[in-house]
């Protein structure tokens, strides 16, 4: 799946924001994210298709998950999208 990442601050916060994701009809899956795009710390993704990116970030955010960044598909890999 060529899908969008959403980075989060550990592997709990991930999987919580995979199974609230699925709940809504939003598949979800949890990724180790390259290291260059978590910065310093750990940090997790949850992958999500990019149809799906807005209404995932929503979702999200009404739950307090403390999203890091956004990373979308490009041609070299992901840019940073700015939430």
């Amino acid at each position: 799946m060529n899908g969008c990442l959403i980075i989060l601050r550990s592997v709990t916060y991930a999987q919580r924001a995979k199974r609230v994701l699925e709940r809504n009809g939003i598949s979800a899956y949890v990724i180790k994210p390259e290291a260059h795009l978590v910065g310093n710390g750990c940090g997790f993704a949850v992958k999500v298709s990019d149809v799906y990116l807005a209404e995932s970030l929503d979702i999200l955010s009404g739950e307090n998950f403390g999203i890091m960044k956004v990373y979308v598909p490009s041609e070299n890999g992901y840019r940073e999208l700015r939430v």
